[in-house]
């Protein structure tokens, strides 16, 4: 978007010095020309490629000037690592003190920018949310085919970051979910002070579901031994595409929840299976080589179903529906809001 002529040449980089409120979509800048405002506040930067390590750290060092920033947005972000052919890159870090930010949105980023974002950002009181797709699983390279990350390496930036939301977003027409039951409970093992949870078009077996549940502390007084596990006071899961719903009954209990809604579909079970926990006069004959293959025509979660009733009874503020509003919004960036 600028050219490399120097500040005298580029009239509109005053005007970031001036400016409280800053969305950045898709526009290739020259970060290390640009200094921000002091009155800046909300900043929101989305469907960015840097071509470099090296140009996301500018980024970031241009979010230095802006010392009374409260609100930081970074959404589908994708950092390009450097050449194989090129010599090594000096090395280079940037730390962000970040001394006011209240609210932190990390989503759609892939696994370079979300392992450059921890290592700069400072740790502090605010609000994280970290809102992972498929993406954050690749390292992604112009005009080749993503490099499939070590899931080992992720599960060592999470443990790094602390995280109050987590959102996992799946994709309705995918065969599996982008994470299998073990890799999910690696992931939430690695994030321990989650407080909510979302999941958006997952596809959940009977082992899916119960990667969800809180392992109990293992000793008993003073030897009782830490649990590195969320425990979680809401879930959120919507669309969800579930082959059965029994799970419920040993999640729910093993967190604290407070708030809770479900949305999606069952895969039915036989009519006569005395632990059918789903009112429909539906069958099923699945013989589990495409699991979710015929979903759409699964029975849809009802008020009458015993399972529903049962979560009715276990969480104060349950919803049969999908995500309330005051949820979604901090991640919802469908429009852009002023």
């Amino acid at each position: 978007m600028y050219t490399v002529q120097g500040r005298g040449q580029n009239p509109l980089l005053e005007l970031f010095q001036y400016l409280s409120l800053l969305r950045v979509r898709g526009a290739t800048m020259l970060w290390g020309q640009i200094k921000l405002s002091d009155r800046l506040v909300d900043l929101r930067l989305q469907s960015i490629n840097f071509r470099s390590d090296s140009q996301l750290l500018d980024f970031l060092e241009a979010l230095n000037t802006a010392p009374e920033l409260r609100d930081l947005k970074i959404i589908s972000v994708i950092v390009f690592p450097a050449s194989t052919s090129d010599s090594p890159p000096p090395s280079r870090s940037v730390k962000c003190p970040v001394p006011k930010l209240q609210t932190l949105l990390l989503q759609d980023l892939d696994y370079n920018a979300l392992r450059i974002l921890q290592g700069s950002l400072a740790p502090g009181p605010y609000h994280t949310t970290l809102c992972l797709t498929e993406k954050i699983t690749f390292i992604h390279e112009p005009r080749k085919e993503p490099i499939i990350v070590d899931l080992r390496d992720l599960y060592k930036v999470l443990k790094r970051i602390s995280v109050d939301k987590l959102v996992l977003c799946g994709e309705w027409e995918d065969k599996n979910a982008w994470l299998d039951h073990t890799e999910l409970r690696s992931v939430l093992q690695s994030l321990p002070t989650v407080k909510t949870l979302i999941m958006t078009y997952w596809k959940f077996r009977k082992e899916d579901l119960l990667a969800l549940e809180r392992p109990r502390s293992g000793g008993k007084g003073s030897k009782r031994a830490t649990v590195r596990f969320p425990s979680l006071t809401a879930m959120y899961l919507e669309d969800a595409q579930m082959l059965e719903v029994g799970p419920f009954r040993s999640i729910v209990p093993s967190h604290k929840l407070q708030k809770m809604s479900l949305s999606g579909c069952v895969r039915p079970t036989p009519k006569n299976d005395p632990d059918n926990e789903i009112d429909t006069n539906m069958d099923t004959d699945s013989d589990g080589a495409d699991d979710f293959k015929d979903s759409i025509d699964w029975h849809d979660l009802d008020p009458k179903d015993k399972v529903v009733k049962w979560l009715m009874t276990q969480v104060a503020q349950f919803y049969l529906g999908d995500i309330p509003e005051t949820e979604s919004r901090d991640y919802d960036t469908s429009e852009w809001k002023l």
